[in-house]
Formats: C-alpha cells, sequence, structure tokens
C-alpha cells in the first residue's frame, strides 16, 4: 500500500510576451486535485504561498483567505464530486464520514476531479473551484444565523466564504466558484482590474493518489 501524496509537476513554464516589460505584475496557477482530503494542505500552500511571496495582504488577511480556500475546497470535494449531503452529517457524523471515504473508490465518484485556477495580480487575487459533480443551487443553502440553523451543520462554510473575501460567484450549474479578495477597498471597480500578462506560471498539477489495499 503506497501512501505517498504530493505534487506532480514539470518545472512551471514561465512566458514573457516579446517587448514587454521584465518587470513583472502577475501570475496564474493551474492545479487538479484528487477527492482525497489529506492531500489538500499541499494544495492550499501553493495557493497561499505567493501572496506572501508578492505581499499583497498582511498575515490575517492571509489566514482568512486560507480558511475560506479550506471551506470552498472541502465543499467541491465532498458536497460537489462526492455528492455528500448535509443533511446526513447533521443526523449521523460517523456514518457520513463512512460513505465519503467508500465513495472515493467507487465509481462515478472516483474519477472526479477539482480543478482549480489562481490569479495573483498587483490589485487582487481570484481563485476559481471547479467540481465535476452535477452542481448545486447556492440560493437553496440556508442561513446558519438564522435561529432555527444555529446549531446545524449545513451552511457554515459558504456563510466563511462570504465573510472573508470580497467577492463570492458561482457558474450557472453550481459547479464552480470564484472568490476574489482586493488587496485595498480602492481597487474594487472592474476597470481596475490589471491582467497578470507580463508573467504567466503555468503549473499544472496533480496531487498523488492514495492506493488502498
Amino acid at each position: 500500500m503506497s501512501t505517498e501524496t504530493g505534487f506532480a509537476s514539470a518545472n512551471p513554464a514561465v512566458e514573457e510576451p516579446s517587448g514587454k516589460s521584465s518587470c513583472h505584475t502577475g501570475m496564474n496557477l493551474r492545479f487538479e486535485l484528487n477527492n482525497d482530503l489529506r492531500s489538500m494542505s499541499l494544495l492550499i500552500t501553493q495557493l497561499i504561498d505567493p501572496l506572501e511571496q508578492m505581499q499583497l495582504f498582511l498575515k490575517v488577511e492571509q489566514d482568512r483567505i486560507q480558511i475560506a480556500l479550506q471551506e470552498a475546497l472541502t465543499n467541491a470535494v465532498l458536497h460537489g464530486n462526492l455528492e455528500m449531503d448535509s443533511e446526513l452529517r447533521q443526523e449521523d457524523e460517523q456514518v457520513y464520514t463512512q460513505l465519503a471515504a467508500v465513495r472515493q473508490m467507487i465509481w462515478p465518484y472516483c474519477d472526479r476531479r477539482v480543478h482549480v485556477t489562481a490569479t495573483f495580480t498587483s490589485d487582487r487575487v481570484k481563485y476559481i473551484i471547479r467540481d465535476e459533480g452535477p452542481g448545486f443551487d447556492p440560493n437553496s443553502v440556508q442561513d446558519p444565523t438564522t435561529v432555527g440553523n444555529v446549531g446545524r451543520v449545513g451552511g457554515r462554510g459558504l456563510m466563511l466564504i462570504r465573510s472573508f473575501v470580497d467577492d463570492v460567484s458561482f457558474n450557472a450549474q453550481g459547479s464552480e466558484i470564484t472568490l476574489v479578495k482586493y488587496t485595498s477597498r480602492e481597487n474594487t471597480m472592474p476597470a481596475q482590474t490589471a491582467q497578470p500578462d507580463d508573467l504567466v506560471v503555468s503549473a499544472d498539477v496533480l496531487l498523488f493518489e492514495f492506493d488502498e489495499p
């Protein structure tokens, strides 16, 4: 049985358009994640490190972005690819966990992946997270802060995501979420968007699978 996990990738390709300045203003990263939550921390590190390298946010803001990513990726795996229902978790946490483990190994769930694109520029960071599940209606998620839902587990992840980043949007199917965090409140207008065209780092990454006996 192999328990190795990590990122498998060739050296990232750096592309600089001819005739442009060598002063880099941003980068793009692409990743692919399997459905084993044990691999997620490695991916999140890759998604957060550029924030510190480019000095885009204070540490407290980086921590909030990390929590938002953790919740979004967990939702993509559990509720998206594995189609796990929060109601089951509400009823029996142990049964919920066991079913998730089983679905990681059986078709069609085991073949699904989570696709992540990260764009870093001087005025914002944008993460696009897409799963291969059937999608959902984000408007159907109940508010966990209302009196009747305070003790329920469903909806808390989405609430944290919306609290810790500036813009949250979904595609029509509900299988893709986009998170945007601006470096300052002055950079919230679309016209001010900086394009990462001076440096494009394409890191197509696949995490190793955990092989079960």
